[in-house]
C-alpha cells in the first residue's frame, strides 16, 4: 500500500506522464488514489484499535475517533469503492434533506459499516436494486447531539427465519446467509457475508452505536420502483446508527485552523525564516566557491518502498544510499555523514531500533562532534514503539506512507535545515583542509620557520582519539613547517606532557577543556613562569567571541574546530616570527595572558575555519 501511494505521488507530479493520459486513465488513477486513501484510513483505524486492545480491550470499546465528516465526500467514496465490486443490480445512495453537509462522528465506522452492508447486499441480490439511505434523527432533548442512521435496502429473497439468530455473529459452520453456489465476490475473491455483518456489530460496539435487521415493508421507499414493477415488496433492511454532532456552519472553525497552523509550525519553520537562513548560508558558501549535494540514507527492507523513497528524495535533490536491513544501515551510518536518514522499525537481521541504538553508542565515542539526524518510519508502530524509538536515539517519527509532501515538509523544518548547513560547513572545512595540506607541503620557507636559536619549535596537541584523522593532518602541517609535534589523547598524558616542559604552542580540544584549570592550579605552585600560548579549539568559537572580548579563563586564544590547516600554518609562522623577535619593551613583557603574542593569540579566532 505504501508503494502504491508513493508511486501515485510520483506519477501525479510527472508532467510529461500527465500530458499523455487519456480521460479514462485519469479516472482510473483517481479511483486508485481514492481507494488507497480509504484503505490507509481503515488500516490506521485497525492499528489504533489493536494498539489499545493490547493493553485493555474494554478501554478501547469506550473510544471513538471523532472527526469532521463531509457527507458528500462520504457518498463519493462509497460509490468509488463499490464500482469495481461485482454486482448484478444497480446501487443507489440517497441522503435525506435533514442531513447537514458536515457532522462530527467517527468517519471510519460509518464508512466501513456502509461498505459491509453494500457488499452483503450485492452478494444476496440478483434482481431489482440496492438502496443505501442516510438520515438524521434529533436527540430527544433538542440539543445539537443527533443520531445518524444508515439503512441498506435490497430486493433479495427474504432471510430465512432460522438465520435470524446467527446474524451479526461470528461465522457458524454449515450456516450461510448466501448459498455458496450463488456467492458473488470482488474480483476473484469471495467475501463472507456473515463476517461482514459481524464486523458491523464490532464497529458499532466501539462507538456506542446500534445495529439491526428487518424484512422490508411498504414504508421502505428506497426500492419502490422495483416494488411497483413486480407488484409486491420483497427484500431486507440492514441498518445501523451512531451518535453525531451537527455543524451549523460547514466552514473550518478557528480552533481547527489553529490546530492546522500549530501542526505546520511543528513540521517546518516559516518560509520567511527558512529562506533568510538559507540565503545567509548560501552566500557564505558561494564566497568559498563550494557546492555540496545533500545525502540521504533509506534503511528499509521493502524493496518497493525503498525504491519509491529513493526516487522521491532524488527528486528533492538528494544523493541517496540504500540499506535493506539494520546491519547494512549501521555500517553506512558509520562510514558517511548523511543530511537525513529514514529508518524502518521492523526489518530482518537487525531491526531499526537496534540499528539506531548501536549507532548512537558508536557515535558517542567516535563522532561526538555531530549527531546525525535519523527519522523512524513504520506502518505498524504503536505509541509505545514510537517512544522507544525516540528513547534509543531517533530524532522524529513519520507514519508510512511517507509521501512527497511529508518529505518536503521534513527537509524544510528548522532542525533539518540546521543539519544540512552544519554538513555544508564541515565539508567546506574539509575542502579547505585539503587545500591547506597542499599549501603547507608546497611552502618553500617551512624549514626556516621551525627553529629558534638553533632549537626546534615545539607544539603539543591535546585531542581525543575520535579526532585522530584530523590531528594527523595537523601533525603533517606542523612537521612540514619544521616544528616538533607531540599528541596527547588522554587527560593523564596531557598533564604529563604539560608538566614536563614549556611548549611554544599548546592546542587543546574542547573535550579536554576542564583539565587545563587543574594544570593552571599546579603551575601556580610549581612554576615561576606560566605556560603561554594555550589555544582552545572549539566549535562555538563565533558565539564565544561574540559574547566576550577575551579568551576564556586559563586560555590565551580561541580557534575553530576542526582547525583549518590554512590557519594552523599561519599560526605556526607568526608564532615563530614572534619567538625570533621577542618584545624588548618592558610593558610588552608584562602584558597579561591572552595578549602574550601580539598579532597571534589576541586575534587567533580569525584563523578559525569559520572565518578563514
Amino acid at each position: 500500500l505504501s508503494g502504491i501511494e508513493l508511486s501515485l505521488h510520483l506519477l501525479k507530479e510527472d508532467e510529461d506522464f500527465q500530458r499523455r493520459l487519456t480521460e479514462r486513465h485519469r479516472e482510473g488513477m483517481t479511483k486508485i488514489e481514492a481507494c488507497s486513501e480509504i484503505i490507509q484510513e481503515i488500516c490506521k483505524s485497525v492499528r489504533m484499535t489493536y494498539a489499545e486492545a493490547r493493553s485493555s480491550f474494554e478501554q478501547s470499546l469506550m473510544k471513538a475517533q471523532l472527526e469532521r465528516v463531509n457527507i458528500n465526500e462520504l457518498v463519493d467514496r462509497l460509490y468509488t469503492v463499490m464500482e469495481p465490486v461485482k454486482k448484478e443490480v444497480p446501487i443507489k445512495i440517497v441522503v435525506d434533506d435533514n442531513v447537514p453537509k458536515e457532522i462530527i462522528t467517527d468517519p471510519s465506522k460509518i464508512f466501513r459499516g456502509a461498505i459491509n452492508y453494500l457488499v452483503v447486499a450485492c452478494q444476496r441480490t440478483k434482481k431489482g436494486m440496492i438502496a443505501l439511505r442516510l438520515f438524521i434523527e434529533k436527540d430527544s432533548d433538542g440539543g445539537k447531539k443527533s443520531i445518524i442512521f444508515v439503512s441498506c435496502e435490497d430486493t433479495a429473497p427474504p432471510v430465512e427465519l432460522d438465520m435470524y439468530d446467527h446474524l451479526f455473529k461470528p461465522t457458524t459452520k454449515g450456516i450461510s446467509l448466501v448459498p455458496k453456489d450463488e456467492t458473488v465476490g470482488t474480483g476473484d475473491q469471495t467475501v463472507d457475508p456473515e463476517l461482514c455483518l459481524f464486523s458491523v456489530a464490532c464497529e458499532m460496539n466501539i462507538v456506542g452505536g446500534e445495529y439491526g435487521f428487518r424484512p422490508r415493508d411498504e414504508e421502505d421507499k428506497g426500492c419502490e420502483a422495483y416494488d411497483k414493477e413486480i407488484g409486491s415488496v420483497t427484500g431486507s433492511v440492514f441498518w445501523f446508527c451512531v451518535p453525531c454532532t451537527e455543524l451549523e456552519d460547514s466552514s473550518p472553525t478557528a480552533s481547527d485552523e489553529g490546530d492546522g497552523m500549530n501542526a505546520a509550525v511543528e513540521s517546518s519553520i516559516s518560509q520567511h525564516d527558512a529562506s533568510k537562513f538559507h540565503s545567509l548560508v548560501s552566500g557564505d558558501l558561494a564566497a568559498a566557491n563550494f557546492v555540496r549535494k545533500k545525502r540521504a540514507l533509506v534503511i528499509e527492507d521493502s524493496n518497493v518502498v525503498r525504491k519509491m523513497l529513493t526516487k522521491i528524495l532524488t527528486k528533492l535533490g538528494f544523493d541517496v544510499s540504500q540499506a535493506e536491513n539494520g546491519m547494512e544501515g549501521l555500517e553506512k551510518l558509520k562510514s558517511t555523514l548523511f543530511d537525513l536518514t529514514l529508518c524502518d522499525f521492523l526489518m530482518p537481521i537487525m531491526d531499526g531500533l537496534d540499528c539506531v541504538q548501536q549507532y548512537r553508542d558508536w557515535e558517542k565515542y567516535h563522532r561526538p562532534w555531530i549527531k546525525q539526524r535519523i527519522i523512524g518510519i513504520s506502518a505498524h508502530a504503536t505509541p509505545a514503539d514510537i517512544q522507544k524509538g525516540l528513547d534509543v536515539g531517533m530524532n522524529d517519527y513519520k507514519n508510512k506512507p511517507v509521501t512527497i509532501k511529508v518529505l518536503s515538509e521534513l527537509i524544510k523544518c528548522e532542525k533539518q535545515v540546521e543539519m544540512s548547513n552544519r554538513l555544508d560547513e564541515i565539508e567546506r572545512r574539509e575542502a579547505l583542509v585539503r587545500d591547506g595540506v597542499s599549501d603547507a607541503s608546497n611552502s618553500e620557507n617551512n624549514a626556516s620557520t621551525g627553529t629558534v636559536d638553533g632549537r626546534p619549535c615545539t607544539c603539543l596537541v591535546i585531542a581525543p582519539k575520535s579526532e585522530n584523522e584530523h590531528v594527523k593532518l595537523m601533525q603533517d602541517v606542523i612537521k612540514k613547517a619544521g616544528w616538533q609535534s607531540t599528541t596527547a589523547v588522554t587527560e593523564g598524558e596531557a598533564a604529563t606532557w604539560l608538566k614536563m616542559r614549556m611548549w611554544d604552542i599548546v592546542l587543546v580540544d574542547e573535550t579536554f577543556a576542564p583539565m587545563i584549570a587543574n594544570f593552571r592550579e599546579w603551575e601556580s605552585k610549581k612554576r615561576q613562569k606560566p605556560q603561554e600560548r594555550i589555544t582552545l579549539m572549539t566549535e562555538t568559537v563565533d558565539a564565544t567571541m561574540a559574547s566576550q572580548t577575551q579568551p576564556p579563563k586559563n586560555y590565551d586564544a580561541l580557534a575553530g574546530k576542526p582547525m583549518c590547516l590554512h590557519a594552523l600554518n599561519k599560526l605556526l609562522h607568526r608564532t615563530w616570527f614572534f619567538l625570533c623577535n621577542p618584545p624588548t619593551n618592558s610593558a610588552d613583557q608584562g602584558q597579561p595572558r591572552g595578549s602574550s603574542v601580539p598579532g597571534v593569540c589576541s586575534d587567533l579566532s580569525h584563523l578559525s575555519v569559520n572565518q578563514s
